[in-house]
């Protein structure tokens, strides 16, 4: 087997980065391997030019070391390729969710079996404002403390106890909501919103089971609309819905499982802040898509918590 790694050297997690030439060590020792080669990005989109400009069969695998935004650029440079090689990753950012969702393991040993076994599945994506996303978009609240929290709060805290003791903590949360209009696969329905997130995993801005039946393979996504909160009621909420109790009749929340969606605010002059992928994307409108079984991706060979996220 042949492999390509993409690396982005910045990603937050430094322990992380100090395991990979182990693994690099582990796969040229092993029989089954004929070589690995290395690349590391040096600026943004770097890593999307490279996943695109290979060809069918040049790899058996290109493994994405970094955070959301590197996750996302090695998707969308495979997607938009048209190349069929399969994408492993190594996740080295702050909160990691969607390699948990996934079990992706984090020693060199289990990392190198995994790639080296290569169990594929195939995985969707996600399409917004014309932006291809690998694993969450958000509106809103949670969007704005990502962008506003030290990284190093995020590794420590992440966002759900960043949401929650941030209120006393620090002080600079506020939970206003914006009126907006949801079209759900063809249907209209209006929520006071303080926070959505669209996201293909379990996981998603630091919550456990903010989507409690996601599948990566089902031609779905996850829509977890966060309603009007008031600042008494913040902790048992979020509580609720970190474990997963939001999917049906949750006063607090809208739980949806969707392959179309579109979004707007309902007042003139209203403002929503998007993010895709731990990015800033602009504010509302929005038009979202799934995009099925869009790209390869390698998961442990052996793992309940895997098969629980595949339809099957």
């Amino acid at each position: 087997m042949k492999g390509l790694f993409i690396i982005n050297p910045n990603s937050g997690a430094k322990s992380v980065h100090r395991k990979i030439p182990e693994v690099l060590d582990l796969l040229l020792r092993n029989s089954g391997s004929d070589g690995v080669h290395v690349y590391y990005t040096h600026k943004k989109g770097d890593a999307i030019e490279t996943a695109r400009g290979l060809k069918p069969g040049q790899y058996d695998y290109v493994c994405a070391v970094g955070g959301d935004g590197t996750l996302n650029e090695v998707s969308v440079g495979l997607y938009l390729g048209g190349s069929g090689i399969p994408m492993a990753i190594i996740a080295a950012g702050t909160s990691n969710d969607f390699s948990t969702s996934l079990d992706i393991p984090k020693t060199p040993d289990k990392i190198a079996a995994m790639l080296l076994a290569g169990r594929k599945v195939n995985m969707d994506l996600g399409r917004l404002n014309g932006r291809i996303f690998f694993g969450e978009a958000a509106g809103g609240g949670l969007g704005e403390v990502a962008h506003s929290t030290p990284a190093d709060k995020k590794a420590r805290y992440g966002y759900l106890a960043y949401l929650s003791g941030g209120l006393k903590k620090y002080g600079n949360l506020k939970l206003d909501t914006v009126p907006l209009v949801y079209e759900i696969d063809g249907v209209e329905e209006e929520f006071d919103t303080f926070c959505f997130t669209v996201t293909n995993a379990k996981r998603a801005g630091g919550f456990n089971l903010i989507a409690p039946k996601a599948k990566i393979n089902d031609g779905l996504m996850d829509l977890c609309i966060i309603k009007k909160v008031a600042r008494a009621e913040v902790l048992p909420a979020l509580l609720q819905i970190n474990a997963g109790e939001h999917a049906v009749n949750n006063k607090w929340a809208e739980y949806r499982q969707i392959r179309s969606l579109k979004v707007r605010t309902k007042n003139e002059g209203d403002r929503f802040a998007l993010d895709i992928d731990g990015e800033e994307a602009g504010t509302l409108p929005l038009e979202f898509e799934v995009i099925p079984s869009a790209i390869n991706l390698i998961v442990p060979e052996c793992s309940a918590q895997v098969d629980a996220v595949l339809k099957t």
